[in-house]
């Protein structure tokens, strides 16, 4: 966290979006690979198509995207967190593809030092990678994997759960508590939180679904219906992978309301929403492969001499429905952004640079550099901003010169006080 581009040189904060938007890429695009091409044995077209849709969600649709991207406070303590959960779990998914021993050193070294690091960052991710750490474990000893994958998984679960203890024990951490008890702001008890986070996970799930959302996910269905249809993989227990699937959503709420009986700020909220399409994209494909076999096993002994004709027939249906739900699809992201051109990030970054908001902004922040960075200048006095692009523009300081954000700029660029005048 303490090695932030800034403090070399204070454009290479710029680099930030940069870096987080290709690892949130490749973290996804590895994970997809991993379960669509290597597991489900898509071809790589199907498993492109899946992966767009939802990239296209996750970024489009995020739920902050300054706090997601572009703020490296947030960006990169949640998001960059949120990646390396990723890349851990998709290692471990890696291992149980391809049972080679050759894959056991490397994969439990990063296992060991990704679990250290994740259990000591936010809550968030840190929980909710334990109770995944731990349905792999269960997994693999019900499942009877082999006694390497078993100790690579136990050594993710210790690292994880010692990083989580040593964090949530911490001295700076119950000061930090002392102080929202001292504002009047109290948590849960442990069962409470869990059994709220339910509550919370099904009401925002309603909230951060959109109508583009829906027809998104239907264009899903008969995507992936033919590769789990000969998938080997059995899909026999939708019920129990929804539930789970589920769980590990709410598990995104559970450290807020123990500790603020709150949802979260929107850097939390955005973990819950990439947790969210996660487990909804599973959560179709496994219903989608429960419904494929079910169908599969009850016509198999009713196939006759028009069964390609009648498999041209399905296909072609199929091929109907998607370009149906794509036109659906597409009409309803452009409601979206005609109606809040701030719901999809990359609308609201584009109307910020044609509308000259953008350059707005970065000018008023080099007249704000040039005051900061006057040695004659003892006490700054700065006006605010007239342009705030939704995507870059988090916060700012007060007119308070002993605010807390006001003494930090002022320590930063050596000055005795920084002040913002004419408020309005």
């Amino acid at each position: 966290m303490a090695f932030h581009p800034a403090v070399f040189f204070e454009r290479l904060y710029a680099i930030l979006p940069i870096i987080l938007i290709l690892g949130f890429i490749f973290s996804n695009t590895f994970l997809f690979k991993k379960i669509i091409l290597d597991y489900l044995k898509a071809d790589i077209i199907t498993a492109g198509i899946i992966l767009t849709l939802f990239l296209f969600l996750s970024i489009q649709y995020i739920y902050n995207p300054v706090q997601g991207f572009f703020w490296y406070n947030s960006a990169m303590y949640y998001t960059g967190f949120f990646i390396m959960a990723q890349i851990l779990f998709t290692l471990l998914i890696d291992l149980l593809i391809w049972n080679k021993p050759v894959k056991w050193l490397k994969h439990g070294i990063i296992v060991l030092i990704f679990g250290c690091l994740i259990g000591g960052g936010n809550y968030i991710v840190a929980l909710t990678s334990l109770a995944i750490m731990g349905l792999f474990l269960i997994y693999s000893i019900i499942r009877k994997k082999s006694v390497s994958f078993i100790i690579i998984i136990t050594i993710g679960f210790i690292a994880i759960g010692a990083g989580l203890l040593i964090s949530v024990t911490a001295p700076g951490n119950a000061f930090r508590q002392q102080a929202f008890e001292e504002m009047e702001v109290y948590g849960m008890s442990p069962a409470s939180a869990i059994a709220n986070s339910y509550i919370a996970a099904l009401y925002s799930a309603f909230r951060l679904t959109r109508l583009s959302h829906i027809f998104i996910f239907l264009c899903l269905i008969p995507v992936v219906y033919p590769i789990v249809n000969k998938s080997e993989f059995k899909f026999s227990m939708p019920g129990l992978a929804t539930g789970i699937f589920f769980s590990v959503y709410a598990s995104t709420f559970t450290p807020n309301l123990f500790s603020l009986s709150s949802y979260g700020p929107p850097r939390v909220m955005n973990i819950s929403y990439y947790v969210y399409l996660l487990c909804v994209f599973l959560t179709l494909i496994y219903w989608t492969g429960w419904v494929s076999k079910r169908k599969k096993n009850k016509f198999a002994s009713k196939r006759d001499k028009k069964a390609k004709s009648k498999k041209q027939s399905a296909l072609l249906a199929g091929n109907n429905a998607i370009i149906l739900l794509l036109i659906c699809a597409a009409l309803s992201v452009s409601y979206d952004s005609l109606s809040n051109a701030n719901i999809l990030a990359g609308v609201s970054a584009l109307r910020s640079l044609t509308t000259g908001e953008a350059r707005t902004y970065h000018q008023e922040q080099q007249n704000r550099k040039a005051i900061y960075n006057d040695p004659s200048i003892i006490n700054a006095e700065v006006t605010p901003f007239t342009a705030r692009p939704y995507v870059l523009y988090f916060d700012d300081i007060t007119d308070d010169a002993g605010d807390w954000r006001n003494v930090s700029v002022a320590e930063t660029y050596g000055k005795e006080s920084v002040v913002l005048v004419n408020p309005g």
